[in-house]
C-alpha cells in the first residue's frame, strides 16, 4: 500500500544447474538487476520498503547474501540461514546494490513530494472555495 512501510521477503532466486559457471553468474546478475529494478518501480508507486529478508540453504546463495551486505541472522531451521538488509542503514556499504538503493530512495522521495504537492494543492483549492 502506498505510503505505508513494508518489509519484503525474497523466498528464492536461482539459476539452472548444469550450465557453465560464467553463464550462471551472468544469469544471476540479470536476476538481481531485475529484482532491483522492480524495487525502484515500487518506490515510484510510493511503496516504502524498509527491509529485505532472505534465506539460503546453498553456498552460492549464502555468498551472494554476504556479498550484497545482508546481515546474517543464523539458522532459521535445520537447513536455511536467514539474512536481512535494512534499506535505510548507511552504516555498511552495499556496493553491489547501492546504485539501485539510491534510485529506489530517489523514486520514493519523488513520489512523497508529489503526494505532498497534491495535498497542498487540494488544501489551497478548499481554502479558495470556503467563504470568508
Amino acid at each position: 500500500m502506498p505510503g505505508k512501510p513494508v518489509e519484503v521477503h525474497v523466498s528464492g532466486i536461482g539459476v539452472k544447474k548444469g550450465i557453465s559457471r560464467g553463464d550462471a553468474k551472468r544469469y544471476g546478475v540479470d536476476l538481481l538487476k531485475g529484482i532491483m529494478t522492480q524495487f525502484v518501480e515500487l518506490g515510484k508507486q510510493g511503496i516504502e520498503i524498509t527491509k529485505i529478508w532472505a534465506k539460503s540453504s546453498t553456498v552460492p546463495g549464502m555468498k551472494l547474501s554476504e556479498d550484497l551486505r545482508f546481515k546474517e541472522l543464523g539458522y532459521i531451521n535445520n537447513e536455511q540461514i536467514g539474512y536481512v538488509l535494512d534499506i535505510y542503514s548507511d552504516s555498511e556499504k552495499k556496493r553491489i546494490i547501492e546504485k539501485y538503493r539510491k534510485k529506489y530512495l530517489e523514486a520514493l522521495a519523488e513520489w512523497k513530494a508529489q503526494q505532498n504537492g497534491n495535498k497542498k494543492t487540494s488544501k489551497q483549492q478548499k481554502n479558495k472555495a470556503s467563504p470568508v
